[in-house]
């Protein structure tokens, strides 16, 4: 039977068109594609970006900040307070000399703490010059007025009196509980030690302080402060100067060696044990974060808690280090015969040959 066009369109209505997957753009997948191309360049500058930024931190962690880095880390072991300044300094006494002027003075801390005795010696001068300035440190069995020539001592420790004939302003600061070393000094430092602390650590805050008094003095030359230091005074000498750059010039007397061969291998006072202080290294790692700063070492010869031989041999590395920097004129091992003492012959010279000169 023949249909009509009509009934053949009802009978079979015509296809919609329909478009393929092949024939239209996938934009989902065009735009996932081109976001794919951004994260991969994205990744590759941040790889670039960061290999550079951590090769220069390699560079200036192994290169530039070593010593900085081992300063601090040396800073923490001593658990080294570095309030900036003492609170008040209160002059007690002054008391006139020929060419020079004694001050007895009291520097008061943080609250609650005890306050600290010292004498300052100002040489007399008929100019506004500055002098350069010397942190004087005295040791056991002796006191800050042996080291200020008011009173004698066996040790021949009056190296604060010498320096300031010698045109130097002075600072002679007790050294906390060392007076009594059994029956306060010991006691105090072992339970420091429960705490993780050291009398050291305590000894070297105040010392920082005197230091900043130092710097703030309007007759000193900020710029030419040294310390110098006899056994006990000597090892916080060293300490000191190892962590504060703003010292210049050094002169330890009768405390170098190293730890197995001095305090490991023979008792001594309570205050020579630091925690965690072979983590950081030994005595002539100390020593070198000196450099390249002036560094004479005093030895006095024969002495049982700092040996001879051990002594040389820890110098050899500390002279290398010197050596190997192009500063080796600027360090000094001195040894000489009476024992442990002060002997102070080159302290003036040393002194001036870096100080004076200027």
């Amino acid at each position: 039977m023949a249909h009509s066009r009509k009934e053949q369109e009802k009978l079979n209505p015509p296809q919609a068109s329909v478009k393929t997957s092949a024939s239209r753009p996938n934009k989902v997948g065009l735009k996932g594609l081109l976001l794919l191309l951004a994260l991969i360049v994205a990744f590759g500058l941040g790889v670039l970006i960061q290999g550079r930024y951590d090769l220069y931190r390699a560079a200036v962690n192994g290169f530039v900040s070593q010593e900085t880095r081992q300063r601090r880390k040396l800073k923490n072991i001593l658990n080294l307070q570095e309030d900036s300044t003492w609170s008040r300094v209160q002059i007690q006494k002054i008391t006139d000399h020929p060419n020079y002027t004694e001050e007895l003075i009291e520097f008061i801390g943080q609250e609650n703490s005890e306050p600290l005795a010292a004498y300052l010696l100002i040489p007399k001068s008929s100019t506004s010059r500055k002098f350069p300035a010397a942190l004087c440190i005295h040791g056991h069995h002796s006191t800050k007025e042996n080291v200020a020539g008011i009173t004698p001592s066996p040790y021949n420790i009056n190296y604060g009196y010498t320096l300031v004939q010698g045109g130097y302003i002075a600072l002679i600061p007790e050294i906390r509980y060392s007076q009594d070393i059994w029956r306060l000094e010991d006691p105090i430092g072992l339970n420091l030690l429960l705490m993780g602390k050291s009398l050291t650590g305590e000894r070297l805050s105040d010392l920082w302080r005197c230091i900043s008094f130092l710097r703030s003095h309007d007759q000193v030359d900020p710029d030419r402060i040294g310390v110098v230091g006899w056994s006990m005074g000597g090892g916080l000498a060293l300490y000191l100067s190892a962590i504060d750059e703003r010292v210049k010039l050094s002169y330890i007397s009768c405390y170098f060696g190293t730890y197995e061969g001095t305090i490991m291998a023979v008792r001594q006072s309570t205050d020579n044990y630091i925690p965690g202080i072979k983590t950081f290294g030994d005595l002539p790692d100390v020593a070198c974060l000196i450099a390249p700063r002036p560094l004479l070492i005093e030895h006095g010869s024969p002495d049982r808690e700092f040996p001879t031989e051990i002594a040389k041999a820890a110098f050899e590395q500390v002279n290398h280090t010197y050596t190997r920097s192009g500063n080796g004129d600027k360090v000094k091992l001195v040894i000489r015969e009476g024992g442990h003492r002060f002997y102070g012959d080159q302290l003036l010279p040393w002194f001036n040959q870096f100080f004076q000169s200027r």
